[in-house]
């Protein structure tokens, strides 16, 4: 709900202060799109292009010009997708085609059945239409024959897509690299196995889109991590150069100019290991890897009224396999002390925050039938348990949150130098506390006249 706030650098035609309810509905600021030019309702494509030939008009259309070629191509896009699957790709698969357009790489870690699959398939038939090639690899010769076997039923005859592997008859794997290496394909499906084994079939070539399906397959051999991202056009000599000054520990911030593909990799799980993989961030600007929330099948209750006596209800219904998340370690003790009578019912309960391996152990062997944790990203109930045969129910005390420091007492320098960069752009002063800052000098003396500033 839009509350009257101002945000800088948020318009999205000229990069400056815009309120909340404005980019709320995704409308430049007052001074690109007075109110009285346009009224402030949530735009469909079409009116987003009425209101870019207003500013047209009036002279102030900058950036938001970019935003509607952006929707324009994306319902090309949705409209290709529908008639090859015959359905509308999903919020997710939406998500990722954005990133596609923008020319971003981006990492996709997704359960089953989410259609990460999918979208690499028809991702591949549009590039191939837009006159692109495009690289799928698959942890399996079996998944790439599949695929393969899909995307010939779906093309419209027009696009060269070319299966490669090692059980292939003799003639016809000759056949298939002799149109690698000469370049006679627009789409080429391959086994995980080919970027190490044929490299130099395919050194020299640069792919507009790369999917790889299950990254993990990949990152077993590190030498395949740097394979794959010069094949997104990214010269050898710029990936080894940023890996030694990475190894230096040093980072360099501007980002690659070298014109490059797309890489995206999926994965369920993606658990990269060492340094190498840290080179798709510092060259492609993306991490194999991160914190993912999805849909499953799974159902989700509320009960508005936050009663110590309902949850007590409720667990003597479910008994056993049952998670209990709180928001804070203050109310995880007192919810402990609540519950204790459970006991006498035969519930046994505890709380992880101590002994947790013996206590994981005995909820695994049905000798616990609750476990109670903070609900934290790296809580020790919830990154610590991998028992989808006893773990039955998530039940959550409370909202979950995070928790972030607002004062400046414990600031550190990082924080500091953000602060300090835009109080600087009002009052010239805070420019040479800045100067401190980035020198480490007197850095509590700062911290003193920014508390008392703000």
């Amino acid at each position: 709900m839009p509350i009257g706030v101002r945000y800088s650098h948020s318009c999205i035609n000229c990069g400056d202060l815009n309120t909340d309810l404005r980019n709320m509905r995704m409308l430049p600021c007052e001074q690109c799109l007075p109110n009285d030019t346009f009224k402030l309702d949530v735009l469909d494509l079409d009116a987003k292009i009425e209101m870019m030939e207003r500013m047209r008009k009036i002279g102030t259309l900058k950036e938001y010009e970019k935003i509607v070629a952006l929707e324009r191509r994306f319902r090309e896009y949705v409209e290709f997708f529908q008639r090859k699957i015959g359905s509308e790709p999903t919020s997710f698969q939406k998500t990722w085609m954005k990133r596609v357009l923008s020319s971003k790489s981006f990492t996709v870690v997704a359960p089953t059945g989410v259609g990460k699959t999918t979208f690499g398939m028809i991702t591949a038939l549009w590039i191939s239409k837009n006159e692109g090639k495009s690289l799928l690899v698959f942890p399996t010769i079996i998944l790439a024959t599949q695929v393969y076997e899909r995307m010939v039923k779906l093309s419209d005859g027009n696009e060269r897509i070319l299966l490669y592997h090692s059980k292939l008859r003799k003639s016809d794997r000759e056949k298939a690299m002799e149109r690698i290496v000469k370049d006679e394909f627009d789409i080429l499906l391959v086994s995980s196995q080919f970027i190490s084994r044929s490299w130099d079939a395919v050194k020299t070539k640069k792919f507009d889109f790369i999917f790889i399906d299950d990254v993990d397959s990949v990152l077993k051999s590190s030498s395949n991590i740097d394979r794959i991202i010069i094949l997104t056009g990214i010269p050898e000599k710029i990936v080894k150069e940023r890996f030694e000054m990475m190894m230096k520990a040093e980072s360099k911030e501007e980002p690659i100019h070298t014109d490059h593909g797309i890489l995206v990799v999926s994965s369920a799980t993606a658990r990269p290991k060492g340094l190498k993989p840290l080179l798709f961030r510092e060259l492609l600007g993306f991490d194999v890897g991160s914190l993912v929330v999805s849909v499953r099948n799974i159902s989700n209750l509320i009960i508005k009224s936050k009663s110590h006596e309902k949850l007590k209800e409720i667990l003597s219904l479910l008994r056993d396999g049952v998670l209990i998340f709180t928001p804070s370690k203050g109310e995880l003790d007192e919810l402990m002390k609540v519950l204790e009578d459970l006991k006498k019912d035969g519930i046994e309960i505890s709380s992880v925050e101590k002994d947790e391996e013996n206590l994981l152990r005995m909820f695994k062997e049905g000798k616990l039938n609750i476990l109670c944790g903070v609900a934290r990203y790296y809580g020790k109930l919830v990154r610590g348990l991998d028992m989808p045969e006893r773990a039955k129910f998530a039940l959550f005390w409370g909202v979950p949150c995070f928790e972030y420091r607002i004062d400046m007492d414990g600031a550190n320098r990082f924080v500091l130098r953000k602060v300090l960069r835009e109080m600087a752009k009002r009052e010239r002063e805070y420019a040479n506390l800045l100067k401190l800052v980035e020198k480490e000098r007197d850095i509590e003396r700062v911290r003193m006249v920014v508390r008392g500033k703000i």
